[in-house]
């Protein structure tokens, strides 16, 4: 807010459907014993949320979304879509475990997360940074992101070759 002392509060809630582009697979870096792995990911999303914007100073009320009017009562949340924008990265620790961490920058279709509006105001965007621990839970030895498709598709060519074989011995 241009010249204004104001900040905001936002509750949100936050659903999306993403696709993850792991980069070390496009870009055909070789080998299955990587340690890093780089990827990108984008999607659509619904978030539902309200805010409270107030004075800087003195904390009064100067506006709200999804409150009462003076910013009291709970109210109906205000929906808005989403475009959520990621990359990451994730270093294997074992075969079972991964430490990661990932960037995220959120795009959304309104001007209401800060429920502050203009006429020089352009849409909201958010963005949030993590970092974790994953664990891999299964029968599997290695988690298909970690795979090269590259040799994978190797290993399947040489198995249909060996089947190939074995059924032209059959008959």
């Amino acid at each position: 807010s241009k010249n204004l002392d104001l900040y905001f509060t936002n509750n949100f809630i936050e659903g999306d459907i993403s696709t993850k582009i792991n980069l070390n697979n496009l870009l055909y870096i070789a080998g299955n014993n990587r340690k890093f792995n780089v990827y990108t990911s984008f999607g659509i999303g619904l978030m539902s949320s309200r805010s409270l914007l107030k004075t800087y100073y003195n904390d009064n009320f100067y506006n709200s979304l999804g409150y009462s009017e003076e910013g009291t009562a709970k109210g109906k949340r205000v929906s808005n879509m989403c475009y959520p924008l990621s990359i990451g990265i994730k270093y294997k620790i074992s075969e079972k475990l991964d430490f990661g961490a990932e960037a995220s920058l959120r795009l959304t279709n309104s001007d209401n997360i800060d429920a502050y509006n203009s006429s020089d105001s352009h849409n909201d965007r958010y963005s949030y940074y993590n970092a974790g621990i994953s664990y891999k839970i299964g029968k599997n030895k290695q988690s298909i992101e970690w795979v090269n498709p590259e040799t994978r598709w190797v290993d399947n060519t040489i198995l249909e070759y060996k089947v190939a074989q074995k059924i032209d011995r059959f008959f």
